[in-house]
């Protein structure tokens, strides 16, 4: 139970910061619908070619990163985020920008069976996994929706990465899978320099 209150509490706290960003200079969204692409130059380069690939955002908030990874050529895009408020903000931007992102209220670690194995490429940004009670629950669904072959592009915080990376070798899941990702693309955090491991 103690989970579901948590649960409950964040998804409010989210409903809250996603009917204000869309309004923020910071995300400055009038910008945004003029150049529909809100990934940097560091992030866009260790993407793989998107053209004709279908793609997942998990934890997309209201939808700049996920229109970002359509307008790079990706034939289907979905956005995945439990936040009511923040699937209504990126629905709505979707149409100001006239793209075909589809978006999709849910939670991340609730593995939606009619999307698994259909993604070459999960996406996921900056501090996504803290907000969960297990890293493993997180890494398990990303990589469920995941084609065979299919790629799994994670930017990660640097201090959220020594404890991950602890957390997963006790688990013993799929660390092999991770380190080799971390080792071909970069760990980011402002400035955004990239760092190789």
């Amino acid at each position: 139970m103690e989970h579901q209150l948590y649960l409950k509490q964040n998804r409010a706290l989210w409903d809250h910061w996603a009917s204000l960003h869309p309004q923020s200079a910071f995300y400055n969204n009038a910008s945004f619908i003029e150049h529909q692409q809100s990934l940097h130059s560091i992030e866009r380069n260790v993407l793989p070619n998107l053209k004709g690939k279908s793609v997942l955002h998990l934890q997309c908030h209201f939808g700049q990163d996920t229109i970002s990874l359509a307008t790079l050529g990706a034939t289907r895009v979905v956005g995945l985020d439990f936040s009511p408020e923040a699937i209504r903000q990126a629905e709505k931007l979707n149409t100001a920008c006239g793209t075909q992102v589809t978006f999709v209220e849910s939670d991340v670690l609730q593995i939606l069976p009619h999307l698994e194995n259909t993604f070459d490429v999960v996406f996921a940004s900056y501090g996504v996994v803290g907000w969960h009670p297990s890293a493993k629950a997180w890494m398990d669904a990303a990589f469920a929706y995941l084609k065979p072959g299919g790629s799994l592009v994670w930017w990660i915080s640097i201090p959220y990465c020594g404890s991950l990376m602890k957390s997963l070798r006790r688990l013993n899941t799929r660390i092999s899978i991770l380190e080799s990702l971390l080792k071909t693309a970069p760990v980011v955090m402002p400035p955004l320099k990239p760092i190789k491991w």
